[in-house]
């Protein structure tokens, strides 16, 4: 599974600069600049929001935002799992 941080690395090579992905996003060039550098973690929406622009599934690049967020060893396995494998269906 890809980093948040190479899934808004990948959103500023299709846009072309951190501002363009910025203004796609709606968000500031400075949470673009901070979500790339690991500084900061995005929410869930502005995830969903960059899965939608990159052509991908929005619960990918959530669940790499959330592995970001996770606190825990336990956390990140769980993040990591399902990150790898997608949603499980009911």
């Amino acid at each position: 599974m890809k980093t948040i941080e190479q899934y808004f690395d990948a959103g500023v090579q299709k846009a072309g600069n951190d501002t363009e992905l910025a203004k796609a996003l709606e968000i500031s060039q400075a949470a673009t600049s901070r979500y790339r550098s690991g500084q900061r973690v995005p929410d869930a929406t502005t995830a969903a929001k960059l899965a939608i622009y990159l052509g991908i599934k929005e619960f990918e690049v959530i669940a790499a935002a959330e592995l970001a967020r996770a606190k825990t060893a336990k956390a990140r396995k769980l993040w990591d799992t399902l990150g790898s494998a997608g949603p499980r269906q009911a």
